[in-house]
């Protein structure tokens, strides 16, 4: 279709297999939807002996660490791993994140080389006179490089929370987490069976974030950040807290509000909304024409709400 095809991505190791694919081979590529390179197999009877089986490398080629795998990928386990602290620093400052400009990959090689970061919270720790004299930096270009560090302590907490590279936790994920607690404490406590009652979260990202927050290494870190000055910034949503400790499941249609509405008022109110009933459940607001969730609560004798009931509840 008059395209030159540059680069392709093959995306896993078992995908080569799959498809006979070695290096140096000759290939069969189309373009899927007639948009995107897709390579179909590879060509064996162009091969002349020299192609290769491509493999990935044991050790992580940054740190030296035995690398684990995890489903079709394959990672390096070292939280410590150079090649991990600075994708983590770049992370962090980072547009979605803290939005840092000026603390790009160059920059923040050269100040992991000086031994200015060592973690990411050390980025907060930055001074003019540390780095005014290195190479790229000037008087002003370190003056902007601090003054865009001060200026973005203030963050907020699904930015925060993206920032800290938990493993399966990005931006959308980041932003479920935030509005499903009122803080971070409370997160930092939450248990994967409190995680995976919220819709979205499933069972390896409940348990990635439990074990993120176990690592003491990643607590020093937090709060080397909020000791900083670093300030997260809450909802404006919630008004109040009557709620707290309480979980709802909504069912069958509701009248005098939308579903997202009947959810919003809850969570600005402390409260969590889930979209499955489990022990946890604390109440099942009731439309007309519920549905199998109204007798999982009745089998559970867990509490079920009408509107007028529900209604009274949230105004009392």
């Amino acid at each position: 279709s008059g395209v030159t095809i540059s680069n392709i991505s093959l995306h896993t190791e078992d995908v080569m297999r799959q498809k006979d694919v070695k290096i140096g081979d000759s290939v069969l590529i189309e373009r899927a939807g007639d948009v995107i390179p897709n390579i179909v197999k590879s060509i064996p009877e162009k091969r002349k002996g020299h192609e290769r089986i491509f493999y990935m490398p044991d050790k992580c080629p940054s740190c030296n660490t035995q690398v684990e795998r995890d489903g079709a990928y394959y990672y390096c386990p070292n939280l410590s791993c150079p090649a991990q602290v600075k994708g983590r620093i770049e992370h962090l400052a980072s547009r979605k994140a803290f939005d840092i400009r000026g603390l790009g990959e160059k920059i923040v090689i050269q100040l992991m080389h000086e031994g200015l970061l060592k973690d990411p919270a050390d980025i907060f720790y930055l001074k003019k006179e540390d780095i005014v004299n290195l190479d790229r930096f000037a008087d002003k270009s370190t003056e902007n490089l601090i003054n865009e560090i001060n200026n973005n302590k203030r963050v907020n907490f699904d930015r925060f929370l993206n920032a800290l590279s938990i493993r399966h936790v990005g931006e959308r994920m980041s932003q479920v987490l935030a509005k499903n607690f009122n803080n971070l404490d409370n997160l930092i406590k939450a248990t994967e069976d409190e995680l995976i009652e919220i819709d979205t979260v499933g069972a390896e990202i409940s348990k990635s974030v439990v074990n993120f927050f176990s690592i003491e290494s990643n607590i020093n870190t937090i709060n080397k950040m909020l000791n900083s000055g670093v300030e997260i910034i809450y909802s404006s949503r919630i008004k109040g807290d009557k709620l707290i400790g309480r979980t709802f499941v909504l069912t069958g249609t509701l009248q005098s509000y939308t579903r997202d509405e009947a959810k919003e008022m809850i969570e600005s109110l402390g409260g969590k909304v889930t979209s499955s009933v489990s022990k946890s459940t604390t109440y099942v607001i009731a439309g007309e024409n519920p549905g199998s969730k109204f007798d999982k609560a009745t089998s559970l004798g867990i509490e079920i709400l009408d509107e007028n009931a529900f209604r009274n509840l949230i105004s009392s």
